[in-house]
């Protein structure tokens, strides 16, 4: 008799770890496919902010950088445009210099790493002397007042890349 009672207790044991574990899965099921259709949803990102650029002679530029994100269901049909402001100078505050399209990178609902060009692709970026070039890298964080890395190409060979600060909405 009281073997039989153990192995009742054993079995009532197993048959109630084995719900808790089953109970636990179904549980968590949700969440995992909430979560894989976030990362297949469309997002869309906007941003800008302001900064300084550093120039290869050492002399410096106060620009704003503005820019859009579209990023469908996978990433291969990311898209965008960006611009570049020029506010150096007094009389013709707010001009834009240059801008054109994204178009690689990733992006999702915390942050973007995306690449664009000019317009016209011999086109030079004139906020220094020497010019600067594209393709522009836009690297950063979803948020308001982030750092929004912006890179640019040089004659010499070498990206510059600068800060600029300001606020960048990531929604899906």
């Amino acid at each position: 008799m009281e073997r039989t009672c153990i192995n009742n207790k054993k079995s009532e044991a197993i048959l109630l770890a084995a719900f808790f574990s089953i109970s636990l899965i179904l549980w968590n099921l949700p969440d995992y496919h909430m979560a894989s259709a976030q990362n297949n949803s469309p997002i869309l990102i906007h941003g800008g902010g302001r900064g300084t650029i550093v120039c290869v002679d050492g002399s410096t530029m106060q620009s704003d950088i503005s820019f859009i994100i579209s990023n469908p269901k996978y990433q291969s049909n990311l898209k965008g445009n960006w611009s570049l402001n020029d506010f150096s100078d007094p009389f013709q505050s707010g001009s834009v210099v240059t801008g054109g399209p994204i178009y690689t990178g990733s992006a999702n609902s915390l942050h973007y790493n995306v690449t664009g060009e000019t317009d016209n692709l011999k086109e030079k970026i004139r906020l220094c002397n020497p010019a600067l070039f594209a393709p522009i890298s836009i690297v950063g964080v979803c948020g308001r007042n982030v750092i929004i890395d912006v890179g640019l190409k040089t004659n010499e060979l070498f990206d510059v890349v600068n800060p600029f600060y300001g606020d960048v909405v990531c929604q899906r």
